[in-house]
């Protein structure tokens, strides 16, 4: 828990991680005040490094090792993750889903989605055209609305927090028929989890 009572989320976790101080390190003026008119600083400023300012909390080694590894997660981490949106990405062209649903759904711009499926593509793991080049009022296929009832159905049995590991779909899958059946007005969201409205 932080000072408010919260709990520490992973963010503030990886700032403490990165911060020099705890290994005696202090870093004076970090940031020059300039003038908003002509740029130039406002006072004679200068930017310190200092090493050994106070009793370190951590030994230098020990921090460079953490840090080694938050860079090496990180990267992993941004390998799966651009990963992760190919497989969504090519699941949801599959559905029979929109670049714009695609681009409202993942949070990404329109580029990023057909860079991605002209990527899947060259790859052979997508064959033919989006839902915007076949047609652009093109409806969901049969399975897509089979997928959403039962997903409606796992919600009435009480299975609104874990859905897609009850049914073995895709998180993805489940979590675009979830918000879809919400804006149908037959779920709903609560502190529990997803309820039938």
């Amino acid at each position: 828990m932080n000072s408010r009572g919260n709990p520490i989320t992973g963010s503030q976790v990886r700032s403490i991680l990165k911060n020099e101080i705890y290994k005696g390190y202090v870093h004076i003026c970090k940031s020059i005040s300039r003038n908003v008119i002509t740029g130039d600083p406002d006072k004679e400023q200068y930017s310190k490094y200092v090493k050994n300012h106070h009793e370190a909390i951590v030994s230098e080694e020990v921090w460079d090792l953490v840090e080694k590894r938050l860079r090496e997660n990180s990267e992993k981490y941004s390998r799966k993750a651009a990963q992760g949106r190919k497989e969504d990405v090519l699941a949801m062209i599959e559905e029979g889903m929109s670049q714009a649903e695609i681009v409202e759904y993942l949070g990404i711009s329109i580029s990023q989605v057909k860079y991605t499926a002209s990527k899947l593509r060259k790859e052979g793991r997508l064959e033919g055209k989006t839902a915007e080049e076949k047609s652009p009022g093109r409806q969901r296929s049969r399975e897509v609305e089979e997928r959403m009832e039962k997903v409606y159905a796992a919600v009435k049995d009480g299975h609104g927090n874990d859905v897609a590991d009850y049914l073995g779909m895709k998180y993805t899958e489940a979590h675009y028929a979830l918000k879809k059946l919400e804006q149908g007005g037959r779920i709903r969201l609560e502190k529990k989890g997803w309820v039938a409205a």
